[in-house]
């Protein structure tokens, strides 16, 4: 119509039922996720977790455990429930041991995000299967690469925290 070329008032209908069925596939995964945060935090898990990662002590020993909390929960959980669980334990902690809060915070979301797209949960393959039509299972054989690829950069922007706070200016 207006914003892109190829689609008339008659093409409504039929793109509102698309994003429907999509969303019909994305809303019992986000319902799931919201429960087993639930479920966590009643069990006092933030606790458990908090003494689990204190207990490595060290800066590089402490920061590769939250960044694979958080890489372990984000393949289970939508990014929501992954956020609010995990940020407010790992967070200070982080801070306790000298990581800046922006460069945690950089690498808590980029670890997040690659958890978002990784098996078994990984919402965003169910979007991408929902939305091209290639079944998830089609897509799992081709997501790894990636996976690997996004996991090297993930891991350099946490060993080298200039990357992520150089376009901040300097307080």
């Amino acid at each position: 119509m207006l914003v892109v070329r190829g689609f008339t008032p008659l093409d409504i209908p039929s793109i509102t039922l698309r994003s429907a069925q999509i969303t019909g596939i994305l809303a019992p995964l986000i319902a799931i996720s919201v429960v087993m945060q639930q479920i966590l935090s009643v069990m006092g898990a933030e606790q458990v977790i908090g003494d689990f990662v204190r207990s490595m002590g060290g800066y590089y020993p402490v920061l590769f455990t939250a960044m694979a909390l958080v890489f372990i929960t984000g393949m289970v959980l939508e990014s929501l429930p992954t956020t609010i669980i995990m940020a407010p334990i790992l967070a200070p902690i982080a801070a306790s041991i000298g990581v800046d809060p922006i460069q945690f915070a950089v690498v808590f979301l980029i670890g997040a995000s690659i958890g978002f797209i990784t098996p078994p949960y990984g919402l965003n393959l169910y979007v991408a299967s929902g939305v091209t039509g290639v079944s998830y299972f089609r897509i799992l054989r081709y997501i790894y690469p990636y996976i690997v690829a996004l996991v090297a950069v993930w891991f350099l922007v946490a060993l080298v925290p200039s990357l992520s706070t150089m376009l901040i200016p300097q307080r």
